[in-house]
């Protein structure tokens, strides 16, 4: 016997359409949309622009009229997927040095052994209610103004990918 429960079981998901979650909270059916957040870098930003983007934070919260979770966590970075997204090789530089820049960059980040954030917006509602989704967007697509990406998920595959990952339930 597994010592792992089953993902629906552990969630207690009822459903997973493209866009939410159908799950039981408290004894409620509830739609639960899932945000990931790719946060802004915020160390070499002067004293001004923090303060801008704490004011947008704040006026986010308050503006939250409806259930809203975030879920931080810090995961080990994956160096390969880092290159992969971020380095490609333009033919204005050789070939050999390009490899041995990317090999050096590789070398640095494992000695740093760097971490990243993931950073979640969970927005539940009872499934009896009317579908707030263009409110909910309105709202959390506030962080691209102080230069986050937000990504609403979509799709069985994504939802389930987030949900084995985070341990702690949503």
């Amino acid at each position: 016997m597994s010592k792992y429960k089953d993902i629906e079981e552990l969630f207690k998901i009822e459903a997973v359409k493209d866009e939410y979650i159908l799950t039981r909270i408290n004894k409620n059916i509830e739609r639960v949309y899932l945000y990931r957040i790719e946060p802004v870098l915020f160390l070499d930003l002067s004293e001004s622009i923090q303060y801008n983007i704490i004011e947008v934070y704040t006026q986010l919260l308050r503006e939250c009229n409806f259930k809203i979770q975030i879920v931080i966590s810090n995961e080990r970075l994956d160096i390969d997927n880092y290159i992969e997204r971020y380095y490609s090789y333009k033919e204005i530089i050789p070939l050999d040095i390009y490899i041995k820049y990317i090999e050096d960059i590789k070398q640095k980040l494992e000695i740093e052994d760097v971490y990243e954030t993931k950073i979640l917006i969970v927005i539940s509602e009872n499934s009896k209610e009317k579908i707030n989704v263009d409110e909910y967007d309105r709202v959390v697509y506030k962080l691209e103004e102080i230069g986050c990406k937000v990504i609403r998920v979509h799709g069985r595959y994504e939802f389930e990918k987030i949900l084995y990952k985070h341990l702690n339930k949503l």
